[in-house]
Order: structure tokens, then C-alpha cells, then sequence
């Protein structure tokens, strides 16, 4: 006859039993959820903060609380025209905002070229060439850098790059409002 688990290892069971489950129920609901997509949660445990916690700069943009202009539309059954209230050459979406418009540039030149470079610091030219010759992996990058931690192969790096990619995000969202501001005078 088996002997009863002891008080700590039946908590310890039960509670890698019910984290496993909830895991796994955050995992499978995340991946049908537009607003998350940008986002990687396979490294995602519950119990413990995602790296984009620790990092709070573009927070609001990948998980899709970040009012754009494409989400108003979205949610006033287009009503409000989704177009890009800084430059009016596209809808204003998560990719629009961090990579094209043409009001953000200097933003998008400035913080590009830092993010480019610390990356291409720990994974090489050749490698940036194949996986980021897109804005959407560009994007991805931008809002999550763990998407890409199987490049990396270290937590040291996707930490680097996220910071650089959450000053990005301040200062898109800096300038986003002053020029918002401007226009409206």
C-alpha cells in the first residue's frame, strides 16, 4: 500500500496541477485573440510575469489597449474612419504606428537603427537579413521581443532588445500625442 503524500508535497502537486492547467487555458485562448497577436506566450507561465511586464514600454500596444485609430473604427461599427490621424496614408494599426508613418519618421529612423544594431549584435547581419526583411516580423520584434528568444538563445539579449524597443514605443506615444494635440488646435 501506498504511503499518503505529506502536507507540502500534496500543495506542491496540486498547485503545479492547477498552473499546468491554467498555462495551457492562457495559452490556447491568447492565440484567438487579434489584439494579442503580436505577442508569444510559449515561454508564458502562470505564476510568473511575462518578460513584456518587466518591460512596460510597449505593454499597452501588444496586448491591443493602445487606442488607434483602426481600433475605433473596429469598435463603433465603423463609424470613425480608421485612417491614420497623424499622416492620412493608412490605417492607423500596430504596424502602421511602429514602422510607416511618414509623421513618425525621424522616431522610426532614430530608434530603428538602435534597435537594428543591438540585434544584429547578438544574432549577425546574415540572420537579421532572413527574418526581419518584413515590418510584420519587424513588428513583432518591436512589440515582443521573446518571439524571437529562439535566435537570441539568451535571456540577456531578448531583455537588450526589448529595452530598446520600449523606448521606441515611449516615444512614438510621445510623439503621437503632441502631434494629436497640434492638429486639433
Amino acid at each position: 500500500m501506498e504511503e499518503p503524500l505529506n502536507k507540502l508535497s500534496w500543495k506542491h502537486q496540486y498547485k503545479t496541477a492547477v498552473n499546468n492547467y491554467w498555462t495551457k487555458n492562457f495559452r490556447d485562448e491568447s492565440e484567438n485573440r487579434s489584439t494579442l497577436q503580436f505577442m508569444n506566450f510559449n515561454e508564458t507561465q502562470i505564476g510568473k510575469p511575462h518578460l513584456l511586464w518587466q518591460i512596460i514600454g510597449s505593454s499597452r500596444i501588444a496586448t491591443g489597449t493602445y487606442l488607434l485609430q483602426s481600433n475605433i473604427s473596429k469598435f463603433s461599427n465603423k463609424q470613425e474612419d480608421p485612417t491614420c490621424p497623424l499622416c492620412g496614408l493608412g490605417d492607423e494599426d500596430t504596424i502602421h504606428l511602429l514602422t510607416s508613418c511618414n509623421m513618425l519618421h525621424q522616431e522610426h529612423k532614430i530608434h530603428y537603427s538602435k534597435l537594428k544594431e543591438i540585434t544584429i549584435k547578438y544574432i549577425g547581419q546574415s540572420v537579421w537579413n532572413n527574418i526581419f526583411s518584413n515590418i510584420e516580423a519587424i513588428t513583432k520584434l518591436i512589440v515582443d521581443a521573446s518571439n524571437y528568444y529562439y535566435i537570441f538563445n539568451s535571456k540577456t539579449a531578448v531583455v537588450d532588445v526589448a529595452k530598446v524597443a520600449s523606448d521606441l514605443c515611449s516615444t512614438l506615444h510621445i510623439k503621437r500625442i503632441i502631434l494629436k494635440s497640434e492638429f486639433s488646435k
